[in-house]
């Protein structure tokens, strides 16, 4: 039993790089996406808001 994990690991430990690459892609393309410019510029601006807002 403990073979098939050492293969089952050796099998798999490569697909993480692909996963968490995979990831990253979605991101950068959820992020870049021409729908949501105004809302991540929104984003963008919010340590430039005034401080009075803060109470």
């Amino acid at each position: 039993m403990e073979a098939f994990f050492q293969d089952a690991f050796a099998l798999l430990r490569p697909l993480w790089v692909v996963w968490l690459m995979l990831i990253f892609l979605g991101i950068v393309v959820w992020v870049m996406w021409p729908k949501r410019k105004a809302e991540m510029e929104d984003h963008a601006r919010i340590p430039f808001r005034e401080e009075d807002a803060e109470g």
